[in-house]
C-alpha cells in the first residue's frame, strides 16, 4: 500500500486525472485511486506522515488544475522501427512511425501522450527537446510493448518543459545523460535496463542525470555496474523540485581512486521547497573512492536562518525522507573520516529515516569511524539532539553516527553530544 500511496501523489503533482497505479509487487489489490483518496490514506502511514502533509496541499493544488484542464485528450502514438514513414504517422496502428523522435513534432499541446513502442532499437537525440523550450507542459508516456532499445545520442539537451517518463525500455546511455532545469519538469525512468556502449563503459562515466529545479522519478531499476571504474555520481542535483527513488538495486559500482563525488546522489542547495525521497533502495557491494569526501549519499540544503529560542518551529516540514534504505558489504575509503551519507545543513526535523540499514564495517572499513555525518545549522544543540531526531530511527542498524553543529569544526559521536547537552 506504500507504495501506492507514493505513486498516487506524484502523478497527482504532474497532473493525471485519474491516478492509475503502475507500480509493481504489492501487497494491496492493483485499483484506481483518486487524489482524495490518496490524502485521505496518507495519515495511516506514521513513518511519512509529516513529510506527506506537505504533499497533501500540493496534492489539492494539482486537483483543482485538473479539474481546469478535464477536456484534455489521452492522445496515443504507435512508432514500429519496420515502419518507413517518418511525416503525418502514428496516430494510427496500421501506419506507425519509425523513430520516436518522429512523434515528438507533433506533441504541441498539453494534452497526455501515450507512444507506444514496438520491439526494436530505436535512436533518441536529445536535441530534439529544442521543441519543448515554449511549449505548455505536455505529459509524455514512452512505454516500450516488446524488447526494445534506446540508443541515446546528439548534444546534451535540457528537456525542456515537459513532464516525460520512459517504461520498459533498454537504454543505452552512450556518453551522455539528461538535463532537467525547470522547476516543472520533470523525468521518471521507470522497469528500464541502464547502461552505456553496449555494458562496455561504466555506468558512472557520467551522471544518468542532472536536476537543476526540476523532478526526477527512478522507480524499479536494477543497475549494476559490473565493477567498471567511473568518476560521476549516478544522479547529481542543485535546488531540485523533487528526487524520488523507490525500489533501486544498486550494485558494482566503482569510483575510480581520488574521486570525492558520492555514488548515488549528490543533492546541493536544496531549497524549503526540495522534497527527497528514498524507499526502498538497496546498495551493495559498490566502491565509493579513496576520499573522505566520497561516500554513497549527500546533501545539502542553502543556509537556513535558526531563531535560537524557536528550535522546535512546528512549522518546520520534513525535506528528505529514507524508509527502508540498505546500505551494506559496500567499501568506502579507507580512512576514519569516511562515511556512507552526509547531511549538510538540514535541521533534525526536516530529517525522516525509517526501517533503514547501513553497515560496512566489514573489511576494509574496519578502521572507519562512522556510517552516517550530520552537519546541523547553528543553534541546533539548544536542547538534547536525541529528542531533536524524534523521527530518526538510530539503533544498531544505523550506527555509529556523528554529529557537527556549526560553528564548531569537529564531529562528534551522537551519544557524547546527548550527554553534553542534556540538561542545558
Amino acid at each position: 500500500m506504500m507504495k501506492m500511496i507514493i505513486a498516487a501523489i506524484i502523478n497527482a503533482i504532474i497532473g493525471t486525472t485519474i491516478l492509475i497505479i503502475s507500480v509493481i509487487s504489492i501487497s494491496d489489490p492493483i485499483m484506481p485511486i483518486t487524489v482524495g483518496n490518496a490524502v485521505a490514506q496518507l495519515f495511516k502511514y506514521k513513518s511519512t506522515q509529516a513529510w506527506f502533509q506537505k504533499f497533501a496541499i500540493t496534492v489539492q493544488h494539482a486537483s483543482l488544475l485538473m479539474n481546469e484542464n478535464n477536456g484534455n485528450e489521452i492522445i496515443n502514438y504507435y512508432v514500429d522501427e519496420t515502419s518507413s514513414i517518418s511525416k503525418l504517422c502514428g496516430t494510427d496502428s496500421r501506419y506507425p512511425c519509425r523513430q520516436i523522435d518522429d512523434v515528438f513534432k507533433f506533441l504541441v499541446t498539453n494534452d497526455q501522450y501515450i507512444i507506444h513502442v514496438s520491439e526494436g532499437q530505436y535512436d533518441h537525440d536529445l536535441f530534439i527537446y529544442n521543441y519543448f523550450k515554449d511549449f505548455v507542459y505536455p505529459t509524455v508516456d514512452i512505454v516500450a510493448e516488446g524488447n526494445a532499445l534506446i540508443n541515446i545520442i546528439g548534444p546534451i539537451q535540457s528537456i525542456g518543459e515537459i513532464i516525460l517518463s520512459f517504461s520498459k525500455f533498454n537504454i543505452d546511455f552512450g556518453d551522455l545523460f539528461f538535463q532537467i532545469d525547470d522547476s516543472d519538469s520533470s523525468l521518471k525512468l521507470a522497469n528500464c535496463i541502464i547502461f552505456r556502449n553496449s555494458g562496455n563503459k561504466a555506468i558512472n562515466t557520467q551522471q544518468l542525470a542532472v536536476v537543476n529545479h526540476g523532478s526526477l522519478i527512478l522507480e524499479n531499476l536494477i543497475i549494476n555496474g559490473n565493477n567498471l571504474q567511473g568518476n560521476q555520481p549516478l544522479i547529481q542535483a542543485a535546488s531540485p523540485k523533487l528526487i524520488l527513488f523507490t525500489t533501486l538495486n544498486i550494485i558494482n559500482i566503482s569510483l575510480v581512486s581520488g574521486n570525492t563525488s558520492p555514488l548515488l546522489l549528490s543533492a546541493n542547495e536544496l531549497e524549503q521547497e526540495s522534497n527527497i525521497m528514498i524507499y526502498d533502495v538497496h546498495v551493495k557491494q559498490n566502491t565509493a573512492g579513496t576520499q573522505a569526501q566520497a561516500g554513497i549519499i549527500f546533501v545539502h540544503i542553502k543556509d537556513q536562518a535558526i531563531n535560537s529560542k524557536n528550535n522546535e518551529d512546528p512549522s518546520i516540514e520534513p525535506i528528505l525522507v529514507i524508509e527502508n534504505l540498505e546500505i551494506v558489504l559496500n567499501s568506502l575509503a579507507p580512512i576514519s573520516e569516511a562515511c556512507s551519507i552526509q547531511l549538510e545543513g538540514l535541521k533534525p526535523l526536516q530529517i525522516i529515516i525509517r526501517s533503514s540499514t547501513i553497515n560496512n564495517r566489514s573489511p576494509p572499513n574496519n578502521n572507519k569511524q562512522y556510517e552516517f555525518k550530520i552537519i546541523l545549522p547553528q543553534y541546533s544543540y539548544q536542547q538534547d539532539l536525541i529528542t531533536q531526531f524524534s523521527q530518526v530511527d538510530f539503533g544498531a542498524t544505523f550506527d555509529p553516527i556523528a554529529v557537527k553543529v556549526l560553528p564548531n569544526d569537529q564531529f562528534q559521536k551522537l551519544a557524547i553530544l546527548t550527554e553534553q547537552y542534556a540538561n542545558i
